[in-house]
Protein backbone atom coordinates (compact mmCIF):
# COMPACT_ATOMS: atom_id res chain seq x y z
CA UNK A 1 0.00 0.00 0.00
CA UNK A 2 2.46 2.49 1.18
CA UNK A 3 5.34 1.44 -1.19
CA UNK A 4 3.35 2.30 -4.35
CA UNK A 5 2.89 6.22 -3.71
CA UNK A 6 4.07 8.53 -6.18
CA UNK A 7 6.27 11.32 -4.67
CA UNK A 8 4.64 14.92 -5.30
CA UNK A 9 6.17 18.36 -4.38
CA UNK A 10 3.36 19.89 -3.30
CA UNK A 11 3.59 17.68 -0.38
CA UNK A 12 5.84 17.46 3.16
CA UNK A 13 5.43 15.64 6.34
CA UNK A 14 7.64 18.43 8.81
CA UNK A 15 8.19 19.10 12.24
CA UNK A 16 7.19 22.62 12.90
CA UNK A 17 9.35 24.77 14.79
CA UNK A 18 9.34 28.97 16.15
CA UNK A 19 12.24 30.79 15.37
CA UNK A 20 13.01 34.24 17.55
CA UNK A 21 11.19 37.14 15.48
CA UNK A 22 14.58 38.22 14.06
CA UNK A 23 15.46 34.72 12.56
CA UNK A 24 12.24 34.36 11.14
CA UNK A 25 12.35 37.64 9.47
CA UNK A 26 15.46 36.66 8.38
CA UNK A 27 14.49 33.39 6.95
CA UNK A 28 11.11 35.31 5.18
CA UNK A 29 13.30 37.73 3.34
CA UNK A 30 15.71 34.45 2.54
CA UNK A 31 13.37 31.61 1.62
CA UNK A 32 10.83 32.62 -1.47
CA UNK A 33 8.49 29.44 -0.02
CA UNK A 34 8.09 30.90 3.47
CA UNK A 35 6.16 34.05 1.79
CA UNK A 36 3.67 31.64 0.77
CA UNK A 37 3.25 30.03 3.49
CA UNK A 38 6.11 27.26 4.38
CA UNK A 39 6.21 27.54 8.22
CA UNK A 40 9.67 27.08 9.76
CA UNK A 41 10.37 23.46 10.27
CA UNK A 42 12.58 20.46 9.59
CA UNK A 43 11.96 18.21 7.25
CA UNK A 44 11.10 14.50 7.60
CA UNK A 45 9.66 13.88 4.10
CA UNK A 46 10.10 15.70 1.11
CA UNK A 47 8.40 15.08 -1.64
CA UNK A 48 5.86 13.31 -0.03
CA UNK A 49 2.61 11.28 -1.64
CA UNK A 50 0.76 12.89 -4.51
CA UNK A 51 -2.20 14.40 -2.37
CA UNK A 52 -5.10 12.31 -4.43
CA UNK A 53 -2.69 9.07 -2.43
CA UNK A 54 -3.06 10.34 0.77
CA UNK A 55 -6.43 8.43 2.09
CA UNK A 56 -7.13 7.00 5.63
CA UNK A 57 -4.90 4.43 5.46
CA UNK A 58 -1.66 6.76 4.72
CA UNK A 59 -2.91 9.35 7.33
CA UNK A 60 -3.10 6.22 9.59
CA UNK A 61 0.59 5.20 9.46
CA UNK A 62 1.76 8.74 9.88
CA UNK A 63 -0.48 8.51 12.85
CA UNK A 64 0.61 5.06 14.36
CA UNK A 65 4.70 6.35 13.96
CA UNK A 66 4.19 9.17 15.10
CA UNK A 67 1.84 8.06 18.32
CA UNK A 68 5.01 6.01 18.77
CA UNK A 69 7.52 8.81 19.30
CA UNK A 70 7.74 10.99 22.30
CA UNK A 71 7.32 14.97 22.61
CA UNK A 72 10.57 15.84 21.41
CA UNK A 73 12.82 18.74 23.36
CA UNK A 74 14.71 20.41 20.40
CA UNK A 75 17.38 23.14 20.85
CA UNK A 76 17.63 25.02 17.39
CA UNK A 77 21.41 25.27 18.69
CA UNK A 78 23.76 27.59 16.43
CA UNK A 79 23.79 28.50 12.41
CA UNK A 80 25.84 26.25 9.91
CA UNK A 81 25.94 25.96 6.15
CA UNK A 82 25.54 23.81 4.05
CA UNK A 83 27.09 24.18 0.23
CA UNK A 84 23.65 25.78 -0.85
CA UNK A 85 21.90 26.17 2.76
CA UNK A 86 22.32 28.95 6.06
CA UNK A 87 20.58 26.70 8.74
CA UNK A 88 20.37 26.51 12.58
CA UNK A 89 21.02 23.02 13.95
CA UNK A 90 19.21 20.50 15.89
CA UNK A 91 20.17 19.04 19.25
CA UNK A 92 19.66 16.49 20.07
CA UNK A 93 19.40 14.96 16.97
CA UNK A 94 19.08 10.83 17.70
CA UNK A 95 14.69 11.45 18.19
CA UNK A 96 14.29 13.39 14.94
CA UNK A 97 16.66 10.77 13.19
CA UNK A 98 14.80 7.93 14.79
CA UNK A 99 11.43 9.38 13.33
CA UNK A 100 12.48 9.87 10.12
CA UNK A 101 14.01 6.57 10.11
CA UNK A 102 10.24 4.99 10.75
CA UNK A 103 8.94 7.27 8.40
CA UNK A 104 11.21 6.37 5.65
CA UNK A 105 11.11 2.67 6.16
CA UNK A 106 6.85 3.04 6.23
CA UNK A 107 7.26 4.81 2.69
CA UNK A 108 9.78 3.28 0.36
CA UNK A 109 8.95 4.87 -2.72
CA UNK A 110 9.41 8.38 -1.19
CA UNK A 111 12.87 9.35 -0.69
CA UNK A 112 13.72 12.40 1.11
CA UNK A 113 14.73 14.70 -1.62
CA UNK A 114 14.74 11.76 -4.08
CA UNK A 115 17.23 9.97 -1.94
CA UNK A 116 19.86 13.36 -3.30
CA UNK A 117 21.06 13.91 0.34
CA UNK A 118 21.49 12.08 3.47
CA UNK A 119 19.49 13.08 6.56
CA UNK A 120 20.10 16.32 8.53
CA UNK A 121 18.09 17.31 10.68
CA UNK A 122 18.37 21.15 10.48
CA UNK A 123 15.74 24.24 9.87
CA UNK A 124 17.09 26.26 6.60
CA UNK A 125 17.24 30.01 7.35
CA UNK A 126 18.90 30.87 4.20
CA UNK A 127 18.34 29.35 0.75
CA UNK A 128 19.78 29.79 -2.80
CA UNK A 129 22.36 33.15 -4.19
CA UNK A 130 21.93 34.75 -0.72
CA UNK A 131 24.27 32.16 1.00
CA UNK A 132 27.21 33.63 -0.22
CA UNK A 133 26.29 36.89 0.70
CA UNK A 134 28.67 37.74 3.74
CA UNK A 135 26.04 40.01 5.53
CA UNK A 136 23.44 36.71 5.67
CA UNK A 137 25.62 34.63 8.02
CA UNK A 138 26.82 37.88 9.64
CA UNK A 139 23.10 38.94 10.58
CA UNK A 140 22.40 39.73 14.31
CA UNK A 141 19.71 37.55 13.65
CA UNK A 142 21.83 34.14 14.05
CA UNK A 143 22.57 35.67 17.97
CA UNK A 144 19.24 34.93 18.73
CA UNK A 145 20.31 31.24 19.12
CA UNK A 146 19.91 28.92 21.22
CA UNK A 147 16.25 28.53 21.75
CA UNK A 148 14.91 25.25 23.10
CA UNK A 149 11.21 24.44 22.52
CA UNK A 150 9.02 21.23 22.39
CA UNK A 151 7.82 20.07 19.52
CA UNK A 152 4.44 17.71 19.75
CA UNK A 153 3.34 16.61 16.29
CA UNK A 154 4.04 15.93 12.57
CA UNK A 155 2.07 18.64 9.97
CA UNK A 156 1.62 17.63 6.72
CA UNK A 157 1.99 20.62 4.34
CA UNK A 158 0.67 20.82 1.25
CA UNK A 159 0.96 23.41 -1.59
CA UNK A 160 -2.07 24.75 -3.67
CA UNK A 161 -2.48 27.46 -5.43
CA UNK A 162 0.83 28.88 -5.09
CA UNK A 163 0.13 28.76 -1.16
CA UNK A 164 1.40 26.23 1.61
CA UNK A 165 -0.55 25.08 4.75
CA UNK A 166 -0.87 22.60 7.09
CA UNK A 167 -3.67 19.72 6.59
CA UNK A 168 -3.36 17.63 8.83
CA UNK A 169 -1.54 17.01 12.67
CA UNK A 170 0.00 14.00 13.79
CA UNK A 171 -0.04 13.76 17.85
CA UNK A 172 3.70 12.63 18.75
CA UNK A 173 3.62 10.19 21.93
CA UNK A 174 -0.66 9.68 21.33
CA UNK A 175 -0.07 6.07 22.17
CA UNK A 176 -0.67 4.61 25.44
Amino acid sequence: MTGALRPAPETALVLVVALPPALEALRRRSIADAARGVPAHLTLLFPFADESQIDDGVHGVVAAIAARHPVMRLTLAEGRRFPDTLYASVEPDGPVRALHEDLAAAFPSLPLYGGAFPFVPHVSIVEGPGVEERAAFDDPAWATLPVRQDVDAIDLITGRDGRWATRRRYALGAAG
